[in-house]
């Protein structure tokens, strides 16, 4: 995609996509694995080209939201990244809350890698007890 462009970051979230164009009608499906506040990428085999308007569903076992988007990078063979544009509160709420979910695993996943890097640390370097003492 070249220099980053984003205006907050993605976080790792997983949902399934439904994803129509706009302009022709046609219909795909996918796997959304990253999020943000403004946009999300969506695994995809056959993705829409760069600038196609679409429509996207995402859903979860237990929530969805809908909205306008439009295809602002495309990888052949691997998938879209998507620009969200016209949102409904609803599926505003439903972002928010996805996001904050991400969030906290994300930081969760930090703070353990944190530990097992101390735990890691302290078993390699035995003496820096020793030392401090």
């Amino acid at each position: 995609m070249g220099a980053e462009r984003r205006r907050t970051p993605r976080y790792p979230f997983a949902a399934s996509a439904e994803i129509k164009d706009e302009k022709s009608g046609a219909h795909a499906h996918g796997r959304m694995n990253e999020l943000g506040l403004y946009g999300c990428y969506v695994e995809m085999a056959n993705p829409f080209l760069e600038g196609t308007p679409i429509r996207i569903k995402l859903s979860t076992e237990t929530d969805w939201l809908e909205t306008r988007a439009v295809v602002v990078y495309s990888h052949p063979g691997r998938g879209i990244g998507v620009k969200f544009l016209e949102m409904r509160p609803y599926s505003m709420i439903v972002l928010h809350r996805w996001l904050l979910k991400a969030m906290a695993e994300k930081q969760k996943s930090a703070d353990v890698d944190s530990e097992k890097s101390e735990t890691r640390e302290q078993s390699v370097f035995p003496l820096n007890r020793e030392i401090a003492k």
